[in-house]
């Protein structure tokens, strides 16, 4: 884990008379952070509880499904894909049919659409996590026809599922 300054010496580097500049503004600040920890600007703390609230009711980890909407859509309602998926869990048409998803862009209804989609992946391969993101990313007909995922397909599914 990075280790940061002391933010208040941070801080104070900002407001001293001898470096506070007439034209600076609060918005000019850059606080120290990596760039895996940055917010991508469609994230709001309301998305925040909505994915977390929607991933316990779907019965999933809310972790897991926060970083999955990162990777998929980076937290952003109208996202589209080159191969036509949508939406904050980036589902593809067919599942949005089959779980009932009248409006894709909605991130209520596809937080509920893709965590719902995901749980039924997890419980058809049993509870094996990573197999189930391999299924939501790669489908679940490639999964049964493979010997070996490809090794992004791997990647993916212990990113979300957090096992380096």
């Amino acid at each position: 884990m990075p280790t940061y300054p002391n933010f208040l010496q941070f801080l104070r580097q900002w407001v001293t008379p001898e470096t506070v500049e007439p034209s600076r503004r609060l918005t000019d600040i850059t606080l120290p952070m990596s760039e895996a920890d940055r917010m991508p600007p469609a994230w709001t703390p309301q998305l925040e509880r909505l994915i977390e609230q929607e991933a316990l009711a779907a019965g999933i980890d809310p972790q897991m499904a926060d970083r999955l909407v990162r990777i998929e859509s980076q937290y952003n309602p109208l996202a589209r894909s080159r191969r036509g998926a949508i939406g904050l869990t980036q589902l593809m048409p067919i599942t949005i049919k089959e779980m009932g998803v009248v409006d894709p862009t909605d991130p209520v209804q596809n937080l509920r659409g893709g965590f719902g989609y995901l749980k039924k992946l997890i419980d058809r391969y049993d509870g094996d996590v990573e197999k189930a993101l391999m299924a939501y990313n790669w489908g679940p007909r490639n999964i049964a026809n493979a010997i070996t995922p490809p090794p992004a397909v791997r990647a993916y599914a212990r990113n979300i599922a957090n096992r380096q």
